[in-house]
């Protein structure tokens, strides 16, 4: 699911490709990105067919210069990311799951925002949930 999700963000052209894009860890310098599981109730219907739809929360995690020049250009990167995920979800371009899931679309759970700052940079980050169908006789 991770996989699948980081893979899709390395789609998005507003991340220069000079930019690492980890899975749960973000380094201590700036310039650096994460995709971080969150805690989340996984389920959030189930089907007479056996069938679920379903969720993974995660978090978009940047680590950023913090000063009050930089925090504006900061903000507004994670402004546009926002709407390129509204948009990539409304048009139906979605990660690619394993078989017997599929994605049903992306939900913004919180703008970016700073989680956690010191004197010269600070962790941005925002925060979704993928909606997914998964089939009664999925195995992992």
């Amino acid at each position: 699911m991770i996989d699948a999700i980081r893979s899709w963000f390395l789609k998005c052209p507003l991340l220069p490709p000079e930019k690492l894009l980890s899975i749960d860890k973000l380094g201590a310098d700036p310039g650096g990105y994460s995709i971080e599981p969150l805690s989340c109730t996984p389920i959030i219907a189930k089907y007479t067919d056996g069938g679920s739809m379903r969720q993974f929360q995660f978090a978009f995690a940047g680590r950023e210069i913090y000063n009050e020049r930089q925090n504006t250009k900061n903000t507004e990167f994670y402004e546009k990311l926002v709407s390129w995920v509204e948009k990539q979800s409304d048009k139906g371009n979605l990660p690619d799951l394993e078989e017997g899931r599929t994605a049903q679309y992306i939900e913004i759970l919180s703008n970016g925002y700073v989680y956690d700052s010191s004197d010269s940079t600070a962790i941005y980050q925002m925060e979704l949930s993928l909606v997914y169908y998964q089939k009664w006789n999925f195995e992992i």
